[in-house]
């Protein structure tokens, strides 16, 4: 017994002078190397394949690959103890775990459960052991030729460690055989561990080269761990992750899910964190939606019809304050760990940095998983507006449960690919997805306000800040009242010359009752006494209650109790709640997964917002350098003024379409709504107005593509039950105040303003028209240059911004026309009918210059085109349509007759330089004058032409 010491003594010795683990790593590699190899036991006849990527860079580092029947691993080392891995040490993935091996006289683990000391050492040191012998320069002797896979090989053979035996067989190509001996195609080892078990049986390892190449070629994206299993540490040098530079977010992100279940869906996404909410739009399911997280609700449109319901415990991406959380949403509530670069897409070598974070015992989507892999995939993006230094490409999410042998197994893959990601700036970026005007189409269920703001102080042009000055507008509101964002349902202005009018549209609010998802259930009386009990008439006055009470709420319960009066409880936090469906009570359980009773029951009623508006006025506001005070507030929703901000407008009383002429046809619709957005998606060519009849027995719409006002006796029948109703076209197109054209483009008529509208909307060439004094003149496009101040005049442009997506700051150098002057809404207006000869405006730059004025830039490329050269430039966006609008885009080009011809295109002239937008690029200024081609009789004959500039008189 007193020998076994001293013989361990002895080996350790001779090990630590001798064994593999002590010599050095690689101290001849000056490159980096790849080598396939097959690790042949000829006791077993068990094969390994293996594939080794070493690179070289001042540190060696390595993966190899292992490949057999027991199963795969992958094993890492380095020789700097980089993160905490020593020279001694490996990192090793096998059956789904990723673990460190560390050697301390012998391995610690085994790995494919390798019961042979030898073998499992060799196979963690992998094919470049090669190097590591050849560095101890053997005292090679000279063995029997032997032919190996068909080649006439010659062998030599030496004493590596007084246990083991080493024998190169290799290819002669010359008198010296050293340099031949740096490429042995066999090797075959024979012996014990050096420094394993003294019982340890002999082993023969014969190991085949099929490929050792040393080479320059980076290798460094090869050698990165593999993503998706979730390390304890990783072999990169640490990065801090990207910090998220915006809480308001937009992006399309692909999804596939493989596992129990398959599916893939391709979904754009608005999510805004400081406003608490999300937009959801589902192309293949035709679903566009809405979530309000302040109180609780979902808006969904599907097939033109608006559903109003609670949000409840399927709201996605709650943080563990139940409050949206954009960290949730994008997967960065993590801890994670910068991995390396890799690449994303090995076939396109599509190179991205990753950040990885791994998870035990977690619940998804109500699934329990014993380890979740969240790995993020980033680009470098210097001039990314969403995370500082990089964009967000593609993130994964591996679910694994554990398996018999104490290892992982892959059940669910989440990948995720992100497209058009970008900050939201303002809220005109998304609104237009769902103007959740759609979901309130009673007058009854809205009040319109009239702000008259007056300036203190101007220094710049306010309509050029439009957007801005709407976005603080309305921020101004939210912050000194308790109402939804989403509640402000648009916000126009009147622009004066001393002064400014502001219309903001409100919208009702559900019940608190129908703000939340309610549940029938007969609940065990002896349940209910371990909570607090109170006693009210209804479930309003039940919650409204429960909603003042400071403190978590969970569930709100409201029971009727038999020869007592109905009872109100509350759960504060998760809870089994006891059925007793014999001897129970009859309750309505109130979900209230947001925790947000509180914040419901202080929402302001619609009743309440003008009461609210006059006691806790907005003094004033302010824009860039502009001061406004706010003079006062009227309560406009009776009035003509809000009636013009009405979707549609009651044109005769107590009347129907008759439906014998022939002119009209039948539209679903079971209430007023369902009328107008019926006719809506009609179309023009159907519906410019409708009737709605409300029987006892019935309810119908029917629809005419006549104007209200051009409607003659034969078209109208009397029906007390009905009344007819007339598009609101003015709503199409935004007034440019005390402006008129320099030339009169078309022949003066005279008609009501939103006749004007109407026909000029369904008039081809007509691009916007001026209103004088009840006049109604059509002309082309609206420009700066093309109009003068005049005071009894008014010209009205089409709506187009709404149609258009921010795609950065980049602006292109190659425009087809260049104006000043505009505003955002005029200058979409203006790219949106753009067409001369064969060239059509497909994004438009839109421009702050200095202080007073603005420059709008037609392309005839889309902004991502590669054909064409962009310039960045702080104080400019682009748009470009929205993919959704851009083929019904194109039908309006190949439809409308511009009557322009490549002669006058080529006539057209450039003159403007702007010095100072971007570096080095030159703009052009394209005089824009629109005339008559020829008088015309009719509006159906309108048509328009170019001509130069006429100068101001």
């Amino acid at each position: 017994m007193i020998l076994l010491p001293v013989v361990a003594l002895i080996q350790l010795f001779i090990c630590n002078a001798n064994c593999f683990m002590d010599w050095p790593l690689f101290s001849r590699l000056s490159q980096n190397a790849i080598f396939h190899a097959t690790f042949t036991d000829e006791d077993t006849g068990d094969v390994f394949f293996v594939k080794e990527y070493i690179i070289e860079t001042g540190v060696l580092t390595s993966k190899i690959e292992v490949t057999s029947k027991r199963g795969k691993a992958e094993v890492y080392y380095s020789d700097d103890g980089l993160n905490g891995l020593g020279e001694y040490q490996r990192l090793v993935i096998q059956d789904g775990r990723c673990d460190i091996y560390t050697y301390n006289i012998f391995w610690d683990q085994k790995l494919l459960d390798t019961e042979k000391p030898l073998t499992n050492l060799v196979l963690l040191l992998g094919p470049s052991l090669l190097y590591r012998i050849n560095d101890q320069e053997p005292d090679w002797e000279q063995g029997k030729d032997q032919n190996v896979r068909g080649v006439l090989l010659k062998s030599v053979r030496a004493r590596i460690d007084r246990n083991i035996n080493v024998t190169y067989y290799y290819k002669s190509l010359g008198h010296d055989d050293s340099n031949d001996l740096e490429k042995p195609r066999r090797i075959v080892l024979e012996g014990v561990d050096p420094l394993g078990s003294i019982k340890a049986k002999d082993e023969k390892l014969i190991i085949d080269l099929h490929l050792q190449l040393e080479t320059y070629d980076s290798l460094e994206k090869l050698v990165e761990v593999t993503p998706g299993i979730g390390c304890p540490i990783y072999l990169s040098k640490a990065r801090p992750f990207p910090k998220l530079k915006t809480r308001r977010i937009s992006m399309i992100i692909q999804e596939t899910i493989n596992g129990v279940s398959k599916s893939s869906t391709k979904e754009e996404f608005y999510v805004n964190e400081d406003e608490a909410i999300l937009r959801h739009i589902s192309p293949s399911s035709g679903i566009n939606a809405v979530y309000d997280y302040n109180l609780g609700l979902a808006y969904t449109l599907k097939d033109s019809k608006c559903s109003i319901s609670p949000l409840g415990d399927k709201a996605p991406w709650l943080n563990e304050k139940s409050h949206l959380s954009l960290d949730h949403f994008l997967w960065l509530n993590v801890p994670l760990k910068y991995l390396g670069q890799i690449y994303l897409d090995y076939q396109s070598k599509y190179v991205v940095k990753a950040w990885e974070a791994v998870e035990y015992n977690l619940t998804l989507n109500g699934v329990q998983y014993d380890k979740v892999v969240t790995t993020l995939y980033f680009v470098d993006g210097h001039e990314s507006d969403t995370f500082e230094g990089y964009n967000l490409v593609g993130a994964d999410r591996n679910c694994y449960t554990r398996n018999s042998k104490n290892g992982y197994t892959l059940v669910q893959v989440i990948n995720r690919k992100f497209y058009d990601t970008k900050a939201v700036i303002l809220d005109t970026d998304s609104t237009g997805k769902f103007p959740l005007d759609q979901c309130f189409p009673d007058l009854n269920s809205k009040v319109t306000l009239a702000y008259h703001l007056k300036y203190i102080e101007k220094v710049e042009r306010t309509e050029s800040f439009l957007y801005q000055f709407r976005q603080n507008f309305k921020n101004q509101i939210l912050i000194n009242h308790k109402i939804s964002p989403l509640r402000v349902l648009n916000i126009d202005f009147v622009f004066n010359s001393k002064d400014i009018v502001v219309y903001v549209t409100f919208s009702d609010t559900p019940k608190i009752e129908d703000s939340l998802k309610k549940e029938k259930m007969t609940i065990n009386s002896n349940y209910l006494k371990k909570f607090a009990t109170y006693s009210f008439e209804s479930e309003n006055e039940c919650l409204q209650f429960q909603g003042k009470m400071i403190g978590k709420i969970r569930k709100v319960i409201y029971c009727n109790i038999p020869g007592s009066s109905s009872k109100c409880y509350r759960i504060e936090k998760e809870d089994k709640i006891i059925e007793d469906k014999i001897n129970g009570y009859n309750c309505s359980i109130f979900d209230v997964p947001l925790d947000n009773l509180n914040r419901i029951d202080q929402e302001l009623q619609l009743k309440q917002i003008y009461p609210q508006m006059i006691k806790k006025n907005i003094k004033s506001i302010e824009l860039a350098k502009n001061t406004f005070k706010i003079i006062k507030v009227i309560d406009v929703t009776k009035s003509d003024e809000a009636t013009g901000l009405m979707p549609f407008t009651l044109s005769h009383t107590q009347a129907k379409l008759n439906d014998l002429n022939g002119a009209t046809q039948l539209i679903n619709g079971k209430n007023l709504g369902d009328c107008y957005r019926s006719c809506v998606r009609a179309g023009q060519s159907l519906c410019q107005s409708f009737s709605f009849c409300e029987h006892p027995d019935r309810s119908f719409c029917m629809a005419t593509n006549t104007l209200s006002d051009q409607l003659t006796s034969d078209d109208i029948v009397k029906d007390y039950s009905c009344n007819i109703y007339s598009k609101n076209y003015l709503l199409d197109y935004f007034k440019i105040r005390e402006r008129r054209f320099r030339i009169s483009p078309s022949i003066a008529q005279k008609m009501p303003l939103q006749t004007c509208a109407a026909e000029c909307h369904s008039t081809n060439d007509c691009y916007s028209f001026q209103y004088c004094n009840g006049l109604c003149t059509f002309a082309g496009y609206y420009t700066d240059s093309s109009t003068q101040h005049y005071t009894d005049c008014d010209i009205y442009s089409p709506k187009k911004s709404h149609l258009y997506r921010m795609t950065g700051h980049q602006i292109s150098t190659e425009t087809i026309h260049t104006e000043i002057n505009l505003n955002m809404d005029q200058c979409a207006s203006l790219c949106y009918d753009w067409k001369a000869g064969d060239e059509t405006c497909q994004s438009f730059g839109y421009c702050f210059v200095g202080e007073t004025s603005s420059t709008c830039f037609l392309s005839k490329h889309a902004a991502n085109d590669d054909r064409t050269t962009i310039v960045d430039n702080s104080t400019c966006y682009t748009y470009e349509l929205n993919s959704i609008d851009r083929y019904a885009n194109k039908q309006n080009i190949a439809k409308a007759s511009r009557n322009l011809t490549s002669g006058q295109a080529v006539g057209i002239v450039f003159s403007l330089a702007f010095v100072g937008l971007v570096v080095g690029l030159l703009t052009q200024k394209l005089a824009l004058k629109i005339k008559c081609n020829k008088k015309f009789q009719n509006f159906n004959q309108f048509s328009w032409s170019r001509q130069s500039d006429v100068d101001d008189n």
